[in-house]
């Protein structure tokens, strides 16, 4: 990110470009974090649903 200041201040830009870099560095960070932990466990339940309606099983008999 402080690549993308360095240039844009190379090329006369103002200095609000390092608040936006900021903004959009936070939230970027945030949104890898928020998807590493909830990506693996969406995934795996959506895999195991769509597996489970395609079997026809739907572990109805396990609760008999």
């Amino acid at each position: 990110m402080d690549d993308i200041v360095d240039h844009f201040l190379l090329r006369n830009a103002t200095y609000d470009i390092i608040a936006m870099a900021s903004l959009m560095d936070k939230n970027l960070n945030n949104t890898a974090g928020y998807l590493n932990t909830t990506l693996p466990i969406d995934l795996t339940s959506r895999v195991m649903t769509s597996l489970m309606v395609t079997a026809g099983n739907d572990c109805a008999f396990y609760f008999e």
